[in-house]
């Protein structure tokens, strides 16, 4: 899988998504999977009050959302492990993360204990944690953007700018 690619639509997944406000409920014609009109490979799947974010079946970030009206607030929670490791395979210094969902919270407990095992000075555990928590926090949000639905497709409108998703 190519990196630049992936990382590529998830900042495109997630430039969709915008700033938070409050919303409620699920609106059931969400549910399914969609893919990208403009990237086959990158998509979204919502069941219930569940989102994930992927790329060719590979998990990226998933949480929760919510409707009302035409606006959708979704709350980012967990990132893949192996989303991670992907992202930290070419680091200088690689990090493997398990192949499972895991909170901000989780990340940083597994990035510690595997620069403490390196033998890494707590200076530089620390410094290394506080751009990690910097870096995970723009992952970690609440996003509300405008949306429709119809029939099959999903439209997302974003600052003026509009992306359209397919039904599978």
């Amino acid at each position: 899988m190519n990196k630049k690619k992936m990382l590529g639509t998830l900042a495109m997944i997630l430039v969709l998504m915008g700033y938070a406000v409050a919303a409620v409920g699920a609106d059931p014609a969400l549910h399914g999977r969609w893919v990208s009109d403009d990237n086959e490979e990158g998509g979204i799947r919502f069941s219930n009050d569940h989102v994930e974010l992927f790329i060719d079946e590979f998990p990226l970030i998933r949480g929760t959302y919510t409707t009302s009206a035409n606006t959708i607030t979704i709350r980012f929670t967990e990132l893949h492990g192996d989303f991670l490791s992907m992202l930290f395979e070419e680091d200088e210094m690689p990090m493997y993360f398990p192949s499972s969902w895991l909170t901000q919270s989780q990340i940083m407990t597994v990035v510690e204990n595997g620069l403490e095992y390196l033998g890494i000075p707590i200076e530089d555990i620390l410094y290394y944690l506080d751009s990690m928590s910097a870096m995970l926090s723009e992952f970690f949000t609440t996003e509300t953007e405008t949306y429709e639905v119809s029939g099959n497709t999903l439209t997302l409108t974003i600052f003026g700018d509009t992306a359209t998703f397919t039904r599978i």
